[in-house]
């Protein structure tokens, strides 16, 4: 029980409205397409684009890692950097039910207004709570809350880390 690793994927839980947006442009096309002499580079764009966004989408996700010397969160966003988060930086940690939508805004990575509040989620209402020592808290949902709670008693049991379990 070296580390914790939990790997989520957008696509996987939000493929209800993605996949239903794959039928406008293909309505599009088939509506393109029944006019006379349409070129069918005309009917394959609207489809192209579909399927590129689609597939950008399955790509992206969220991997958690976590160890006796840090937290590592990989939100695979263009625009969100890999965070680290060191446990001697931590001042508290534990897994708690919250409320994506009221509490951080719905779900993704969300840095509200509040600039000590960040979310890291991808789907759900179960996330380890990080207080950090400057009182910033961190969010990382995660789908495997049980066990990432044994992980987090195994942690304060073998290496002394702040969690409350």
């Amino acid at each position: 029980m070296e580390t914790f690793n939990e790997k989520q994927n957008f696509f996987k839980h939000w493929w209800f409205v993605f996949l239903p947006s794959l039928f406008v442009p293909i309505a599009i096309s088939v509506g393109i397409g029944t006019q006379k002499d349409t070129p069918l580079i005309y009917i394959l764009i609207p489809i192209l684009i579909a399927l590129f966004v689609v597939g950008i989408i399955s790509l992206m996700g969220m991997e958690t890692i976590i160890d006796e010397k840090r937290i590592q969160i990989d939100f695979k966003l263009p625009f969100v950097k890999k965070k680290e988060i060191l446990w001697e930086d931590v001042k508290e940690a534990k897994v708690k039910q919250f409320e994506p939508l009221s509490e951080y805004g719905g779900w993704g990575y969300r840095k509200r207004w509040r600039k000590d509040r960040v979310a890291y989620n991808v789907y759900g209402v179960t996330g380890l709570e990080v207080t950090l020592n400057n009182d910033h808290i961190i969010m990382i949902g995660t789908q495997r809350g049980d066990q990432l709670n044994a992980y987090l008693i195994y942690l304060k049991n073998k290496y002394g880390i702040n969690v409350t379990a």
